[in-house]
């Protein structure tokens, strides 16, 4: 992970909701100035922020045993720019859970106003593979022939 987006978590309760703090400032490396003369937040790290506290929501629910991973993005929506002092508060609500994915709703809201949204669907990766190789090691290939070639 390049980006630790969240400063600090004030809410967490199993299976149910997550809340956590992100205040944007000027030393941030990844705001972009773009057509705009304000930095601004990308959108993608918008979501990235909050996967962050939808994937904790997740690996909370199953009690730290293997790590959150953004599967899917159902719908995003953003209602405008975040810049800097922007002290965003993201809320994750669980909606649904099947084994080891789970389905969360997002909200990032700036002074009271939602800023952004998002239906996220994550899935939980163990530690270990059903082949021992252990999650924290993976495998890169170099290309795709050395990839089909060891997955036979």
């Amino acid at each position: 992970m390049r980006y630790l987006l969240i400063d600090r978590y004030l809410e967490l309760e199993k299976g149910r909701r997550g809340k956590a703090v992100k205040t944007v400032t000027h030393g941030e490396d990844f705001l972009e100035y773009g057509l705009s003369p304000l930095p601004v937040m990308p959108a993608s790290l918008v979501i990235e922020c909050q996967a962050q506290v939808a994937g904790t929501l997740a690996t909370a629910t199953d009690d730290f045993n293997g790590k959150g991973l953004l599967a899917k993005i159902d719908r995003a929506e953003f209602f405008r720019p975040i810049t800097v002092g922007d002290r965003l508060i993201v809320t994750a609500v669980m909606q649904n859970r099947m084994g080891t994915t789970s389905a969360v709703d997002t909200v990032v809201e700036v002074d009271g106003v939602t800023v952004a949204r998002a239906n996220l669907f994550l899935a939980i990766l163990g530690f270990e593979s059903e082949e021992g190789r252990n999650f924290d090691n993976p495998k890169f290939f170099a290309n795709r022939d050395d990839l089909l070639r060891e997955i036979g």
